[in-house]
């Protein structure tokens, strides 16, 4: 038998798949278990930055010379407002994988780009750097580029560490971790 669970959207998909997957192996319980587990690491990753504090951030990547994003209706979305930041693009396209015009992108100028590695072995962050017009962008002139690691494009369980590390990338982490890392001594 096969179990077609169709596209991974993100959170909203994946919290759908988990629990078919309890289904179709009479597991509910443990299914609900592991989403629970997951949620409250998703809710809990950036619970330390004020909501006034939330910078803005777009997905952006290079292919092929053009310009491509994530926002609402995919799974870079679930990750930039997980991980606390606002997604600028949302709201603003129809759709959730994006093509933008250099001008868009200049619009948007958000405090942060999110991208993931290269096409060609090389970085996607310096492609976007190299991309005319976009040296103008915040973003790219405070080196403000976050390259997600190999791997954490996984729109399953994966979300969970990518969120964690993108939110820890932005803005550090929670002050409870950081204390907990303290040799003993600086701690009281």
């Amino acid at each position: 038998s096969v179990l077609d669970l169709g596209s991974m959207l993100g959170w909203d998909t994946l919290r759908n798949d988990i629990r078919n997957i309890g289904i179709v192996l009479q597991e509910q319980e443990r299914a609900e278990q592991l989403l629970l587990q997951i949620k409250r690491r998703l809710e809990h990753a950036a619970i330390h930055v004020p909501a006034a504090e939330r910078k803005t951030a777009m997905w952006l990547a290079v292919y092929g010379g053009k310009l491509a994003g994530g926002t609402v209706g995919s799974s870079r979305h679930h990750l930039l407002r997980f991980a606390g930041l606002r997604d600028i693009v949302a709201g603003t396209v129809d759709f959730g994988w994006p093509s933008y015009s250099v001008e868009e992108v200049l619009a948007y100028d958000p405090d942060y780009i999110v991208t993931g590695g290269g096409m060609s072995g090389g970085s996607m962050a310096e492609d976007i750097r190299a991309m005319p017009g976009l040296n103008q962008l915040r973003a790219v002139r405070e080196n403000n580029i976050i390259t997600m690691p190999k791997g954490t494009d996984d729109t399953g369980p994966g979300l969970v560490e990518a969120v964690e590390f993108l939110c820890d990338a932005v803005y550090g982490p929670p002050p409870a971790i950081e204390r907990a890392l303290l040799p003993e001594e600086e701690k009281n």
